[in-house]
């Protein structure tokens, strides 16, 4: 069946009305089964209900400045292939982070990012972690910074390695 097909057959279907034995258990807080969830009776089950709730109470920052939740297409995307340096600076933990390599918002074509993926380097023997720069909840950001470590081992590589010849694919979502 189409997708189409079961939201038609899903309107038109009569709601269900729960046996005596279930709608018993219902009333007493008990489940009928309990490898199945209910629903809150909008359709979500109540881990969903429960999560959304906990957002909206503060447990996470939605990025709602730039209007997210966003629908796929509604933000500019970008993918560039990224060199390493030439002589690595070992990034330094603080707020915010220095050394590793800045990439600007600008190198993906764009005036400011709101995430940032990396994939491993061509040769395969890198990875970066991407770190905005700087980082203020709710607010995008008009650069990254790299951290390169060697695949095999994950540590960072070490202090004026030449990186040169390597490059990463970096996609991005921004403004």
């Amino acid at each position: 069946m189409k997708r189409h097909q079961w939201a038609e057959a899903q309107a038109e279907a009569p709601p269900e009305t729960p046996s005596e034995p279930q709608a018993a258990q219902a009333s007493n807080g008990t489940a009928a089964n309990s490898s199945t969830s209910e629903s809150d009776g909008a359709g979500q089950p109540p881990e969903v209900t429960a999560l959304v709730a906990g957002l909206s109470a503060g447990a996470a920052q939605v990025v709602s400045r730039y209007s997210y939740p966003k629908i796929p297409g509604d933000s500019p995307i970008s993918a560039v292939d990224v060199a390493g340096p030439a002589s690595y600076t070992v990034v330094t933990v603080g707020t915010p982070p220095t050394g590793g390599q800045t990439v600007p918002a600008s190198t993906f074509g764009l005036q400011a990012l709101d995430f940032v993926w990396a994939q491993g380097s061509n040769n395969g023997q890198y990875d970066v972690t991407v770190f905005p720069l700087p980082f203020t909840l709710g607010d995008s950001f008009p650069s990254v910074m790299l951290m390169w470590s060697v695949a095999a081992t994950g540590a960072q590589v070490t202090a004026a390695t030449n990186l040169g010849a390597i490059a990463v694919r970096l996609f991005a979502i921004g403004r």
